[in-house]
């Protein structure tokens, strides 16, 4: 294994690079650094697929994007009414309320997370690009 690092020989406390460790000439090793620009433009694309499941960003009224939180909450929930009066419609309807509650947590769930990740891309960005500044200069 190599590391960035190693020890200096004979009790010789100096820290000295590998020269062989990747990335320590980025023209040789064609590594290519992100920048903050990129932190952010995968941050809005992930902002806009998160878009639609939402349905925040929609036209308002009755139509919301089918599949989209929104959509389930106003129009996935099926009541006994909306079920009929036949034998086990209750039992159904239950299962039916149940089985919403738990998608519509589980949307919540994955929105919420999805935009601490936009968060967290936008965050790393910054400080990438705080980073840069420091080392660069500029």
């Amino acid at each position: 294994m190599i590391y960035a690092w190693e020890v200096g020989m004979a009790g010789d406390d100096d820290l000295t690079l590998d020269p062989k460790w990747r990335g320590l000439d980025s023209e040789n090793d064609k590594v290519k650094f992100p920048t903050e620009q990129r932190f952010k433009e995968i941050a809005k694309i992930l902002q806009e697929a998160l878009d639609p499941l939402t349905g925040e960003n929609d036209k308002g009224g009755d139509v919301h994007p089918t599949g989209s939180k929104r959509s389930i909450e106003v129009h996935g929930a099926l009541t006994e009414k909306d079920i009929g009066s036949w034998m086990c419609a209750q039992q159904f309807a239950a299962s039916c309320q149940m089985s919403h509650s738990k998608l519509s947590m589980t949307y919540s769930q994955l929105i919420a997370q999805a935009e601490l990740a936009a968060a967290a891309l936008r965050a790393g960005g910054k400080s990438w690009g705080n980073t840069e500044t420091g080392n660069t200069g500029a």
